[in-house]
């Protein structure tokens, strides 16, 4: 059952990380700070939370997430119809996953309810709150403020960027403004949850080829495979000379502009059926996602593969890095979908599922 919406206008707190004194500011609910220390060392965290960070050895970069709250974060994510990597970094960014941590406000538990907030979203006293408690009340919140803001989205990435920011600011200035606060510091909130969340969680500092796209996939499972629009569409188009050679005057599938290095998702589950390149796409993925459907992901990198030949995969997965490879003028993602061996438009595929770029 939908618990009722609790808008918090007008709180507005503002503050930044002061970098040269080694201290995070981590911003509550109701836009209230607390700090969370670090030591000198990058590696030694001093504060109560579980969070670690990786070291060399470890995977550099990913943030080892208390394997007790996993469990509590994927389902507190299907609470809210957000990806996990969003909720987890929420989190961190509240309290370090820290739940004992309390606000100079008052603002307690691992997701920083304030009190008076907290009867809305969760049983109990709020000191009695357990972290799975405090996480589910997450999710049911950010459910509610993906509700309260999307009306004024302009699509389903903008409708999670003002649902963090009303987390923070409160429904009520968020739909007033018409989009993110800025006010020196909900906006910081919001890219560093953002930022946070384009790392792959995990709870063992290893890397995985899991989701980080910042909106779940939908009911049936079909995800978009990147989430920057589209500028190039499938039919035909001019011929374009690349360094090598002049491409086809029809253009099979879709282009989206994302940057070298930068993540490729699959767009349902799947097997993958081809790792390989030929001189037109250059390296590329084919992923039998059933039903006679089958995706090509190309110009990939060379050495940016996450998957190899006869790999299951499950909607939202990594499965290659962007590249330049083939007939292409600079680093995208051409995107295909073959349904029964013949090349189809894969915007009005992705629609016919519920997806729309």
């Amino acid at each position: 059952m939908k618990l009722s919406r609790l808008a918090l206008p007008g709180l507005a707190a503002f503050g930044c990380a002061f970098v040269a004194l080694a201290v995070l500011t981590v911003t509550l609910v109701g836009a209230v700070l607390v700090s969370v220390t670090w030591s000198d060392n990058s590696d030694e965290a001093v504060t109560a939370s579980e969070i670690q960070q990786c070291g060399p050895d470890d995977g550099e970069g990913l943030d080892q997430v208390p394997p007790d709250l996993m469990p509590h974060i994927e389902d507190a994510a299907d609470t809210a119809g957000l990806s996990p990597e969003i909720l987890a970094a929420q989190l961190w960014a509240e309290s370090g996953y820290d739940h004992d941590a309390v606000s100079h406000a008052g603002a307690q538990t691992i997701a920083q309810f304030m009190p008076e907030t907290w009867p809305a979203y969760g049983e109990g006293p709020i000191e009695d709150a357990t972290e799975g408690e405090a996480i589910q009340a997450q999710g049911e919140m950010m459910s509610d403020m993906m509700d309260e803001t999307e009306s004024i989205a302009n699509d389903t990435d903008h409708n999670v960027d003002l649902a963090l920011a009303a987390y923070n600011a409160g429904s009520g200035t968020v739909r007033q403004v018409g989009d993110i606060p800025h006010n020196g510091e909900t906006e910081i909130y919001v890219e560093r949850i953002r930022d946070r969340a384009q790392q792959n969680f995990s709870d063992d500092c290893t890397s995985s080829n899991e989701s980080v796209q910042l909106a779940n996939y939908n009911e049936d499972g079909w995800t978009r495979p990147t989430d920057i629009d589209v500028t190039s569409t499938y039919g035909p188009r001019p011929v374009i000379n690349t360094n090598a050679g002049p491409t086809v005057s029809y253009h099979y599938g879709i282009d989206f502009p994302i940057q070298c290095g930068d993540p490729i998702h699959a767009i349902n589950d799947g097997v993958v059926q081809a790792v390989e390149s030929d001189e037109f796409g250059g390296w590329y993925v084919d992923v039998d996602h059933g039903g006679d459907v089958m995706a090509r992901y190309k110009h990939s990198a060379s050495d940016g593969f996450h998957v190899s030949e006869g790999d299951s995969v499950t909607s939202g997965d990594r499965i290659a890095d962007s590249g330049s490879s083939g007939l292409s003028t600079g680093c995208h993602l051409h995107f295909e979908i073959h349904l029964d061996g013949e090349h189809t438009d894969p915007d009005d595929f992705l629609a016919s599922v519920g997806v729309d770029l």
